[in-house]
């Protein structure tokens, strides 16, 4: 259910855990430096949005990373429209407001930390309300139930990180002109040279953030 201010539904007579002004922050931020989205993304999805117009707005942001637009005001408010959801994110207007408040784009990621970690609560708070109407019901399996919510509790737990994830074309950058220089080198061994030849041969060295480890099966030798 939602809220007549495009926010999500009140629980229990209560206001979930939000953090709206973390929300405008992070999207005035990538209006203002489009290059922090990829770090942005890395903690935030649109369902981490509390209002509904912010993660309409976010969406639209991660579209034009996608299609390696850039992401500025014209940008954004043409690709709402296109998407049919200029006037869920408030329309022309308020998007442009978004960047009004914010100075710089450095602490993007810590304003999405904190859109997160409200987003964590309010999971949280939904998760323990389900446990607790299910733990009511004398019909329910008890060993099921508790291996369900240790599940469920665990999956929340789990939001609090996150793995480095870079985009394709970023990689690409970094990754080409490194492979060309391996190429000109013409050499077996690319990484460190550890003495062993034939180790050396197999490995070609050893390689910066690689982990190799050597085993053998008993009386092999």
């Amino acid at each position: 259910m939602t809220a007549p201010n495009g926010s999500q539904a009140v629980e229990a007579g209560h206001l979930p855990p939000q953090n709206v002004e973390a929300e405008q922050r992070v999207l005035g931020a990538l209006l203002l430096d489009g290059g922090v989205v990829a770090s942005v993304m890395e903690v935030l999805r649109p369902e981490h949005f509390y209002r509904m117009s912010h993660r309409a707005i976010y969406e639209a942001m991660l579209d034009l990373f996608d299609r390696t637009e850039p992401v500025d005001i014209l940008t954004l408010v043409d690709s709402l429209r296109k998407m049919g959801k200029l006037d869920v994110a408030g329309g022309p207007e308020y998007v442009a407001t978004l960047a009004d408040d914010v100075s710089s784009a450095k602490r993007a990621v810590t304003y999405a930390k904190l859109v997160r970690n409200a987003a964590i609560l309010r999971n949280l708070i939904h998760t323990s309300g389900a446990i607790a109407e299910r733990a009511f019901s004398t019909s329910e399996d008890v060993d099921g139930l508790v291996d369900d919510a240790e599940r469920a509790i665990l999956e929340i737990a789990s939001e609090r990180y996150h793995q480095n994830i870079g985009s394709m074309r970023d990689i690409i950058k970094t990754t080409f002109p490194y492979l060309e220089e391996l190429y000109e080198r013409k050499e077996l061994v690319t990484g460190v040279p550890t003495g062993f030849n034939d180790f050396d041969r197999m490995t070609a060295g050893l390689q910066a953030g690689e982990l190799t480890i050597a085993a053998g099966r008993p009386s092999m030798g």
